[in-house]
């Protein structure tokens, strides 16, 4: 699903966030992206839902050139790629419900068909009950479910996912990654992105470590 090959991204002369990336991810794969904080995690992620361009090499999204998108096919790749952020980009003034039908309505789907989905996207990740609950009346881990059952809302063969669980207690982010487990399960390719290496630990998914913007075998030592 994902191929990356020899990709840098560099801003101006000297800052170099990612240098000579490879690596393929497959469909309905679930993959860690570990790394000290700066390693280039972030980065990678928004040249993949095109937020960022690579300055080098080729990126390859079911077959398709996303190097260097145009605008309008950065539209078509947001239609099939869900972004969890750790800061959750929630709307204050919005309840949970109407932040959730958002991303389909401005897909062009109706009031009430937008309505319905994200009323049911709110029910799959435990939170039917906060539909009409403003975001700075929730937890820190009902904002991550949340915005998770925004990226849901439009049914997204990609999930990716920047430090989901960097704002939680351990607890609260086990829970969170058995949710982006059970999504993973439903089919969607996740890519999630963390430098929690007790979470890696706890499951047996592949990883992918970026280090000064060089991908590297294995976990640093402690």
């Amino acid at each position: 699903m994902i191929q990356l090959f020899h990709v840098t991204k560099t801003y101006g002369h000297d800052l170099i966030a990612l240098q000579e990336v490879s690596f393929r991810v497959e469909r309905s794969e679930f993959v860690f992206l570990t790394g000290r904080s700066g390693a280039g995690k972030t980065t990678l992620l928004k040249l993949l839902f095109g937020a960022e361009s690579a300055t080098r090499g080729q990126i390859l999204f079911d077959g398709k050139n996303i190097t260097r998108p145009k605008r309008h096919e950065i539209a078509a790749l947001r239609q099939r790629i869900g972004v969890v952020f750790q800061d959750f980009r929630l709307i204050d003034r919005l309840t949970a419900v109407e932040n959730i039908a958002l991303a389909v309505r401005v897909q062009g789907l109706g009031k009430k068909e937008a309505r319905a989905k994200a009323e049911e996207m709110l029910a799959w990740v435990g939170l039917r009950h906060k539909a009409d609950a403003y975001p700075p009346a929730l937890s820190g881990g009902e904002k991550q479910r949340m915005a998770i059952a925004r990226a849901l809302v439009v049914e997204p063969v990609l999930l990716l996912a920047d430090e989901p669980t960097g704002n939680l207690d351990p607890e609260m982010s086990l829970e969170i990654l058995e949710l982006f487990e059970r999504i993973n399960v439903r089919g969607t390719t996740v890519l999630l992105a963390t430098h929690a290496y007790d979470l890696i630990q706890a499951r047996a998914h592949r990883v992918l470590r970026l280090e000064k913007g060089r991908l590297e075998p294995g976990l640093p030592e402690n």
